[in-house]
């Protein structure tokens, strides 16, 4: 017969293990559409399959699988900033967008749909985040952002795009 210690252990471990199984059911879905969610200042993603190339101002992400939301770059402007977004998105699969959140963490979709555009957004004082969010998106985009203005862009997180690759001609 085991001891009350024993029992008290298994009942441990398999509460742990619950909840460990239970992180990894995330809803990608219902986070694709929670713009409070997407707003927040926690991203969790899931990326399968890869490849980020960045060749002087313009980089091309390829995702086999994303999943959730990631901090991509931080834009500061003091209220007389701008940003130009231009982009060719081709979506595979799933759903995915790229948006930006204001200071007040209001969510603006800069593009959501495979396309191919050129726009311009203006920012607000402060501090805005960039993210991208999917949901079991197979994605190819080509994508520059210029900053206009007082605004000025920074490479959140991946250090890989802060290199730039040169062409010889």
């Amino acid at each position: 017969m085991k001891s009350t210690k024993q029992i008290l252990v298994i009942v441990l471990c398999l509460a742990l293990a619950a909840l460990a199984l239970a992180g990894c059911n995330r809803d990608w879905a219902a986070d694709y559409d929670d713009d409070e969610r997407i707003g927040g200042s926690v991203a969790s993603s899931s990326i399968k399959g890869s490849s980020i190339v960045t060749i002087n101002d313009t980089t091309t992400f390829k995702y086999n699988t994303f999943n959730g939301t990631k901090e991509m770059w931080s834009v500061n402007s003091n209220g007389a900033g701008a940003i130009t977004v231009d982009h060719a998105l081709e979506i595979s699969k799933g759903r995915f967008k790229c948006v930006i959140v204001s200071p007040d963490k209001e969510v603006t979709v800069l593009f959501d749909e495979t396309s191919v555009d050129n726009k311009s957004y203006d920012v607000p004082e402060g501090k805005s985040i960039i993210k991208f969010v999917g949901d079991d998106a197979g994605v190819e985009l080509v994508l520059q952002l210029t900053a206009e203005g007082d605004a000025s862009l920074k490479i959140l997180g991946d250090s890989s795009r802060k290199q730039n690759v040169s062409l010889i001609d």
